[in-house]
């Protein structure tokens, strides 16, 4: 366990807590709670001109399963950050804006660790909703999503060109209604 708490940089709270919690039964709802329950993310409470804009957004959460009234703790706050992140919610708030670019690169490091730990526990059910966890934080696709959206413009945008550069189109990136079609 040592090891991967230094191959990605975790804490060791975090890790003693991923240890003790998660178990071969864990489903995907338990999966994104305990990864919320970091101590990395125990400093993103919610500040006082944050509130009104998560009260908004949380009432919009479709795919993680949160406590709609409790909208201040951090837990709550990176879940909800999280689903922005993937849904591509523009967000007001600067702070909120830096506290999910915040959540999105350590997401992805704890997704992964939480998978090596699976692996090396032997837990095939974990092991499979951290993987898949781990495509769809990588490739910024919601669950819900056709696996053919990742090859969409919008979804390369800051990565290979900018939204002024029309050339990309001709290269074979699909358009959105041909995937909307597909669904």
């Amino acid at each position: 366990m040592g090891r991967i708490a230094c191959n990605y940089y975790i804490n060791c709270q975090t890790m003693s807590y991923f240890t003790a919690n998660l178990t071969a039964y864990t489903n995907q709802s338990q999966f994104l709670y305990h990864l919320a329950q970091a101590s990395e993310f125990k400093q993103l409470e919610a500040r006082k001109d944050e509130h009104e804009e998560l009260k908004y957004l949380v009432q919009d959460i479709k795919f993680v399963d949160i406590d709609k009234q409790s909208f201040n703790e951090a837990h709550t706050k990176v879940l909800v950050l999280l689903e922005c992140y993937l849904r591509k919610i523009t967000i007001k708030s600067f702070s909120l804006i830096s506290d999910m670019a915040y959540v999105a690169q350590n997401v992805a490091r704890l997704i992964r660790a939480m998978f090596e730990i699976a692996l090396q526990k032997n837990y095939a059910n974990l092991a499979k909703i951290a993987l898949n966890w781990c495509k769809i934080i990588d490739k910024r696709l919601r669950p819900t999503d056709h696996p053919l959206r990742q090859f969409c413009l919008d979804s390369w945008y800051g990565k290979l060109t900018s939204q002024s550069n029309e050339r990309v189109t001709k290269y074979g990136y699909l358009k959105e209604e041909i995937v909307f079609r597909l669904q």
